[in-house]
């Protein structure tokens, strides 16, 4: 009997740290031609780390510990690995307390394929105690790898429009003051190509997140609608880049509130790919993929539900 696993997705984004002015050794020209050719080849450099964990070459980390990694499905861009969290554990035994070492893991899906940029990751609470520290591990490994190459990287939790309008529904009695929309530049495509060339080139020029601010005063009432195809663009962009919207009620005492924060969209995906996936025990320490050994029919089912899983992505393009 098959079960389904509701797996929460962060997207993940580049910035170049290269400051767009000229200086001493280098023209504006030649500087703002070399963001463009990092922007162009931000996927291939990342994906060049990805091959090294892929290969054991490169073990993600977090301060003086080591995560290790089996990968399990390496092709067209997108990558499944589990992660490993060694640790030790206690348990009453003979009117004692025993210990042993324990190495729970949960799977990582990166979608590394052009303009994707998602991650999915497992929730599973007896490896890691949230899909976040997950996250946040794969950012400190490879963070200060992409910032040698010129690149900072940004991975978010993707959140739904839905948490927005519940807010607005929520706080209609009171009005809403204000709503701010950010986004980190250059962003996907699929919202940078749209929110304009004035917001690209004020994310270029002043070297930032360009951003929108939206303020009523006391004495107006902003007009928020969920037909507005406008706001729900901004919206969208935001969910999808993972970037919190802060809004703002006229209710006394009331603080802006980071909507997108503390929740993630999840996709489901059916447990029994990844099982299929899995190497048997007797095969833990080998590098071949258990997928290189799966009759064609098994090959066929893998790689269509793996396919249909990562697409969730291209039905949020905007």
């Amino acid at each position: 009997m098959s079960q389904e696993l509701q797996l929460p997705v962060y997207t993940y984004e580049f910035i170049p740290l290269e400051k767009p002015e000229g200086n001493l050794f280098q023209s504006k020209e030649e500087i703002e031609k070399h963001i463009e050719d990092l922007k162009l080849h931000k996927q291939e450099i990342l994906q060049k780390y990805i091959d090294r964990i892929v290969k054991g070459e490169l073990v993600p980390r977090m301060g003086d510990k080591e995560y290790r990694c089996k990968t399990l499905f390496h092709e067209g861009g997108v990558t499944i690995f589990k992660m490993e969290n060694i640790k030790d554990e206690s348990y009453d035994w003979n009117f004692g307390v025993e210990r042993h070492r324990i190495g729970p893991n949960c799977h990582v899906i990166i979608d590394n394929r052009k303009d994707m940029q998602h991650i999915a990751i497992e929730r599973k609470i007896k490896a890691f105690s949230s899909t976040n520290v997950v996250k946040n591990i794969l950012c400190e490994t490879l963070k200060p790898l992409l910032r040698s190459e010129g690149l900072l990287l940004e991975i978010n939790p993707q959140f739904h429009p839905k948490e927005f309008w519940d807010f607005i529904e929520a706080n209609r009695q009171y009005g809403i003051k204000e709503i701010r929309f950010y986004f980190p530049y250059p962003n996907l495509p699929a919202i940078s190509d749209k929110y304009g060339e004035a917001m690209k080139r004020i994310g270029l020029d002043y070297h930032c997140m360009p951003g929108l601010i939206l303020f009523a005063p006391d004495d107006l009432d902003m007009v928020l609608e969920h037909e507005d195809q406008v706001l729900n663009f901004w919206l969208e962009a935001s969910s999808e880049s993972g970037i919190p919207v802060a809004v703002q009620s006229k209710r006394m005492g009331s603080r802006m509130q980071l909507i997108g924060k503390n929740k993630c969209v999840t996709w489901p995906l059916d447990k029994k790919v990844l099982d299929m996936l899995d190497p048997q025990p007797e095969m833990a320490q080998q590098q071949q993929l258990l997928i290189d050994v799966l009759d064609t029919d098994e090959k066929a089912l893998v790689r269509e539900k793996i396919t249909e899983f990562i697409n969730n992505g291209r039905s949020r393009v905007i």
